[in-house]
C-alpha cells in the first residue's frame, strides 16, 4: 500500500512572509463611505456637497457622475476629491483606466493634507504603478502618511526600512513603525511585530511577545495572526499548550480563507487532538488546503480516500489527489502515485508513468523510490 506515514504534519507558521498595507488600504470603499472633512480647515457648503453628491453616486455605482463631480470638487481644491477621482482613475471606473493619471490626483491629495493620498502615491512609486519604480520616494511618502496619522504608512513605511529599500536597512526603526501601525489598529502591524519577535529578526527571540502580537493580529481580523497563533498554542511557544485552542484558531482562520490553517486544522481533527476525531471534517479542510494550494492538504486527502476514512473508500479519487500533491512540489505525492500505478490501484497499470513519478520523487529525496 503506499506510504501515508507522513500524515504526520509539519507545523505551519508564517515567518518570512512579512505583510504590507498594500491593498488593504486602496479600497475603494474607504475613500467613498462619508465625507472626511480635514481638522481646521473650512470648505464651503456647495464644495462640501460636491463630495457628498460624488459619495451619492459612487454608491449607486454612478461612476460617470461620480468622476464628474470629484474632478469638479478636486478643481476647486476639497482634497477628498482628488484623492477619489485618484481611486476612479486607478481602477478605470467611470471612464478609462488611467494610473499616471492617478498618481496625479493622489499627488494633490497629498498636498492637500489629505494623508490616504500621501499614502495612495506612495503605493504607486513603491509597485511602479502609473510611471517609475521610486522606492526612496515611496518612503517619505509612506513616512509623510504615518505622520499624519494614516497607519498604514507607518506599516509599509516599516516594510521599506526592514528591507533596505529606498535607503538604509533599519530592523529598529521597522520594528517602532509596524508598533505605531499596531497601536493604530493596523492588525498587519501587529502581524509584522509578531513575526520579528517569533523568527528574531533585528530583536532577541521571543515567544511570549510574538504570542501577543499574533493574540491582537487575530484579534483586529487578519487570519494570518490567529494561524500563527494557533501554531503557538499547539507547541506550547511563548505560553501553555492547549490543542483545544489551537483546533479554534486553526478553524477561525481557515474559515478566513488560509489554507495552511485548513490544513492545521484537518490534522487535529485527523489524529482526535484538541477535540473528538472527525474524518469526514478532515476531509473538507484539507480539500479546503488543497485548493488554496497547500500541496500536503491535497496528499493527507488522497490518504484518506485510499482508506475510506471520513467517507467511502476511493482509490481513484487518492490517485487524482496524490497527483495533485506531486505536481504541486510534494514529493510523497508522486511516491505514493507510482506505487499505485504500479500496482494498478485506482485504474489500470501503468509501469512507464509509475516509473516517471518514482524519479521525480527519487530526485526529490525519496530514498524507497530510488532504485
Amino acid at each position: 500500500m503506499p506510504n501515508d506515514e507522513d500524515l504526520s504534519h509539519q507545523m505551519v507558521r508564517i515567518i518570512m512572509n512579512f505583510q504590507t498595507g498594500r491593498g488593504w488600504c486602496r479600497n475603494l470603499a474607504l475613500v467613498f463611505l462619508g465625507l472626511f472633512i480635514l481638522p481646521g480647515v473650512g470648505f464651503s457648503g456647495n464644495l462640501n456637497s460636491l463630495v457628498i453628491e460624488g459619495n451619492k453616486a459612487f454608491k449607486a455605482k454612478d461612476y460617470v457622475r461620480a468622476r464628474l463631480l470629484m474632478d469638479q470638487a478636486c478643481k476647486k481644491g476639497h482634497p477628498q476629491g482628488c484623492l477619489s477621482i485618484g481611486n476612479l482613475f486607478e481602477e478605470g471606473l467611470g471612464g478609462p483606466e488611467d494610473k499616471a493619471q492617478a498618481r496625479v490626483f493622489f499627488d494633490k491629495a497629498c498636498r492637500g493634507g489629505f494623508m490616504m493620498g500621501c499614502h495612495n502615491l506612495g503605493f504607486m512609486f513603491d509597485e511602479g504603478q502609473g510611471g517609475g519604480t521610486d522606492k526612496k520616494r515611496a518612503r517619505v511618502l509612506y513616512g509623510q502618511a504615518c505622520k499624519g496619522g494614516y497607519m498604514s504608512g507607518c506599516l509599509n513605511a516599516g516594510n521599506l526600512f526592514r528591507l533596505g529599500q529606498g535607503g538604509s536597512t533599519d530592523k529598529k526603526r521597522a520594528r517602532a513603525l509596524y508598533g505605531q501601525a499596531c497601536r493604530g489598529e493596523v492588525a498587519k502591524g501587529c502581524f509584522n511585530l509578531g513575526v520579528m519577535f517569533d523568527s528574531g529578526e533585528g530583536v532577541a527571540k521571543n515567544y511570549v511577545r510574538a504570542r501577543g502580537f499574533y493574540k491582537k493580529a487575530c484579534k483586529g481580523g487578519y487570519m494570518k495572526g490567529c494561524a500563527n497563533l494557533g501554531s503557538m498554542f499547539e507547541s506550547g511557544q511563548g505560553g501553555s499548550k492547549d490543542k483545544k485552542r489551537a483546533r479554534a484558531l486553526f478553524d477561525q482562520a481557515c474559515r478566513g480563507g488560509e489554507a495552511d490553517a485548513c490544513f492545521e486544522l484537518g490534522f487535529l481533527l485527523d489524529e482526535g487532538l484538541g477535540g473528538r476525531q472527525d474524518y469526514a471534517r478532515a476531509r473538507v479542510v484539507y480539500e479546503q488546503a488543497c485548493k488554496g494550494g497547500f500541496m500536503k492538504g491535497c496528499y493527507n486527502l488522497a490518504n484518506l480516500f485510499f482508506h475510506g476514512h471520513g467517507g467511502p473508500e476511493d482509490q481513484s479519487q487518492s490517485r487524482v489527489f496524490y497527483e495533485q500533491a506531486c505536481k504541486g512540489g510534494y514529493a510523497m505525492g508522486c511516491f505514493n502515485l507510482g506505487y499505485m500505478l504500479k500496482e494498478g490501484m485506482g485504474g489500470s497499470i501503468d509501469p512507464a508513468r509509475a516509473g516517471g513519478f518514482y524519479k521525480q520523487a527519487c530526485k526529490a529525496g525519496i530514498a524507497e523510490a530510488c532504485p
